[in-house]
């Protein structure tokens, strides 16, 4: 009889701890020994993603999880295979660098051995996402094949209340370039603007990588233009097997996104081994406007991101990745009216324009091999540039905006004209200050205009402008502005009467 109770019990344990999870929006049978230790949550996370996925957390039990050394460990056998997962956590410290934390894993296909152990630190604060968690960088395992366990070892600087594992297969449901071509010397975005000096290189646009995404194809939020003056390079801490771009740049899309809660993918572009540049964050015009990504917090507003598919900690990136780029940066730079070789302020401080995700952040991104190469990069790029721009002819004025003495409440245009090579870049200033962002256009004549004046206007304005990449610039004469408020008295008509 007591066996029989015994038996009766363990049932009723099973079957509640299978009610408790599948209560939690999961639609999975596993055993209890598949999760160590037991998940208060696991999510069928497939349809909202639109790929096979399952999110795994532990909130109220994550002390059983927890070694003598204060690390904390977690076995999965993962309902769903998958080729990359992502681990989230919180404490009670939310200011701690997340490259404080360590996330020791290995993982293993169906009939294979455990692969060896690796880490990773982490990369992503909790007020940097909607989920309030730090999180890891993307663990991406392979654009082939699909894994079914893993291990994770948490090494933690402080004490964790919750944790959460998001595991993704980014690979059954799109299969579409298993023929992958390598497109480093096809035209995908038409070169922009073939007078400027250096032109745009081949851009892979996201409807080539999307896949069968419709939120990656048709994004209904609107991106907020900038004016940057730095890009911000980094590494995907990829492995460097992959022979699928695409896939890779898919999966980022995908955790940033339905992981860390962003609205898109971080990076602005993407290059690969093969020299393949991708386009990154939403951009409806990348040929004339620059969009804020999220790949470097408070410096996003003033910065683009580009991202290396690889570790660079680990392996040297290729030689036409390393060409390709500087192509990228010597367009960008060239259009901008910056020099790569200078620093300039940023955040109140005075960085190099261009530079590693680690010169403003506590990450060892974007791996040493490519930080150490940055200052060739950025003379390899001014060389591409002066290049570009052998026979330039320097910019001359050629009519100066003139000064001006209105009342409130009228427009006011201030206009200049120059000679030399297009494309020019034009800077509105008044009392030295920038108005806007810069003018870049074939134009050889310019306007500023004012609308609804009133006294608050008041003041000097010039124009300074750029041509063959900064190496020259002309300024105009100052032209001074005067606004006199209006005091007209109001004018009554009385008709007589007939």
């Amino acid at each position: 009889m007591k066996k029989i109770f015994t038996i009766l019990f363990l049932c009723i344990v099973v079957i509640a701890m299978q009610v408790r999870v599948m209560g939690q929006q999961s639609s999975f049978k596993f055993k209890e020994t598949d999760l160590k230790p037991y998940p208060t949550k696991v999510i069928d996370d497939s349809k909202r993603r639109n790929n096979p996925a399952v999110i795994i957390s532990w909130d109220n039990n994550i002390e059983s999880s927890r070694n003598i050394d204060g690390s904390y460990s977690f076995y999965i056998k993962s309902p769903v295979p998958f080729s990359y997962f992502g681990v989230g956590w919180s404490c009670e410290n939310d200011n701690v660098v997340p490259e404080s934390f360590k996330i020791k894993y290995r993982t293993k296909k169906n009939n294979f051995d455990w692969d060896d152990w690796r880490e990773v630190k982490g990369e992503v604060l909790p007020n940097e996402t909607p989920t309030n968690l730090y999180w890891s960088n993307i663990i991406f395992l392979s654009d082939k094949e699909l894994y079914n366990e893993c291990e994770i070892i948490l090494l933690t600087p402080e004490k964790i209340n919750t944790t959460r594992v998001d595991l993704v297969d980014m690979i059954s449901n799109n299969s579409d370039r298993n023929n992958f071509e390598k497109l480093e010397n096809k035209d995908i975005i038409n070169e922009s603007n073939k007078n400027r000096g250096c032109p745009q290189p081949s851009i892979i646009p996201r409807s080539d990588w999307c896949g069968s995404f419709t939120a990656c194809q048709n994004p209904t939020y609107t991106p907020t233009v900038i004016y940057p003056t730095h890009v911000i390079m980094h590494h995907g801490a990829s492995p460097d097997t992959y022979t699928d771009g695409y896939s890779i740049v898919r999966s980022y899309w995908d955790y940033h996104v339905n992981t860390n809660g962003w609205l898109d993918i971080g990076y602005n572009y993407l290059v690969d081994k093969y020299g393949n540049i991708f386009q990154g964050r939403y951009n409806p015009s990348n040929t004339t406007q620059d969009v804020q990504g999220a790949h470097a917090t408070s410096y996003n507003s003033y910065s683009i991101g580009i991202c290396f598919l690889g570790n660079t900690d680990v392996t040297n990136s290729t030689t036409v990745q390393l060409s390709k780029l500087e192509d990228l940066l010597a367009w960008w730079f060239d259009w901008r009216g910056f020099d790569p070789t200078t620093s300039a302020s940023i955040n109140s401080q005075n960085l190099p324009r261009v530079m590693g995700h680690r010169d403003v952040a506590s990450t060892t991104c974007p791996g040493n091999n490519l930080y150490n190469l940055l200052a060739q990069i950025r003379t390899n790029t001014k060389n591409n540039i002066i290049a570009c721009n052998s026979s330039c002819t320097a910019v001359t004025i050629a009519t100066h905006p003139q000064t001006q003495s209105v009342n409130s409440g009228s427009t006011v245009v201030f206009n200049v004209s120059v000679n030399g090579t297009p494309p020019f870049i034009y800077f509105w200033f008044k009392d030295n200050v920038l108005q806007g962002g810069p003018i870049n256009t074939s134009a050889t004549s310019n306007s500023f205009t004012i609308t609804n004046l009133t006294t608050s206007d008041n003041g000097s304005y010039n124009c300074k402008i750029n041509n063959c990449n900064n190496e020259y610039q002309a300024q105009s004469n100052d032209a001074t502005l005067t606004v006199t408020a209006s005091n007209q008295i109001p004018t009554i008509s009385i008709s007589s009467p007939e």
